[in-house]
């Protein structure tokens, strides 16, 4: 049984009673029959509304502080450094692109399969793709 925190704060302009527990598919389908609940984001985490009723539910006694909560700060990651491709690997990997398309695979897929291509290559360096070994493979994933 996941342990669960219940913390008191105001997000969002409202009192809220955020709901915290470890990635639980039964837990999660049993907070969304909660009236009003709604998943933050930014708190990473469920939020029930501040009644009377949801607090003695979670255990709150006497008046408890609510936390303020602040937005969270998004820092961009630093940019990853590229190798620049050999043009052979180039060519492969339009070739591989072509063959999706062909295949009439929706964008959002050519993107990703291209994104995790792209990321083989680079391991690979200026070794071309059709000279890929398994301990190559077994190194990228």
């Amino acid at each position: 049984m996941p342990s669960i925190e219940y913390k008191l704060v105001h997000h969002r302009g409202e009192d809220r009673i955020l709901v915290s527990f470890e990635k639980n598919a039964d837990w999660n389908r049993r907070i969304r029959a909660v009236n009003g609940v709604r998943w933050s984001r930014t708190l990473k985490g469920w939020t029930i509304p501040d009644t009377a009723i949801n607090r003695h539910k979670c255990g709150f006694t006497g008046e408890q502080q609510l936390v303020p909560v602040q937005p969270a700060v998004v820092t961009e990651p630093p940019a990853p450094v590229f190798t620049p491709l050999s043009e052979n690997n180039r060519t492969q990997l339009r070739l591989f692109i072509q063959q999706l398309q062909l295949k009439a695979y929706s964008p959002s897929t050519i993107r990703t399969y291209r994104n995790e291509m792209m990321q083989l290559l680079q391991l690979l360096g200026k070794v071309p793709v059709q000279h890929l070994q398994p301990v190559d493979l077994q190194r990228y994933l």
